[in-house]
């Protein structure tokens, strides 16, 4: 298999992303004094609008995808 320039950027983005969305989970587990709360995790993540705004977008992506799987 032959690697194209495409798949090592799609790829990069991809580690990229993975690396920064825990980064952000471990200091948020960091901050809450080294335990996750889900429940804290979700009020959290709209404690403002612009926050309430990535949430719902992910939340909405995830059930489509899911419904689309079925």
């Amino acid at each position: 298999m032959q690697l194209t320039s495409r798949t090592v950027v799609l790829g990069l983005l991809a580690a990229a992303g993975a690396a920064f969305t825990w980064y952000f989970n471990i200091r948020f587990a960091l901050d809450a004094g080294g335990t996750f709360s889900l429940a804290a995790f979700i009020r959290d993540g709209f404690a403002n609008p612009a926050a309430a705004s990535l949430a719902s977008d992910v939340s909405r992506r995830d059930c489509v995808s899911d419904v689309a799987a079925v």
